[in-house]
């Protein structure tokens, strides 16, 4: 989806500004709701990465 962490910093940087600004979104909701959406990509990576390593352990 993004080809260079310098992207997703950046959509990250403007996306939080627009909640903040625009939408008038209280810092705390914006803020939580931003570490529980790197923390669900974090864990869905972490996930993937022991289901695909014990699924490549039982190839032979």
């Amino acid at each position: 989806m993004y080809f260079f962490a310098a992207e997703r910093f950046l959509a990250v940087v403007v996306l939080l500004g627009l909640a903040l600004v625009e939408l008038k979104d209280s810092p705390l909701m914006v803020m939580g709701g931003f570490v529980l959406g790197q923390a669900t990509l974090l864990a869905a990576r972490l996930l993937l990465k022991f289901k695909t390593e014990s699924g490549s352990q039982n190839v032979q």
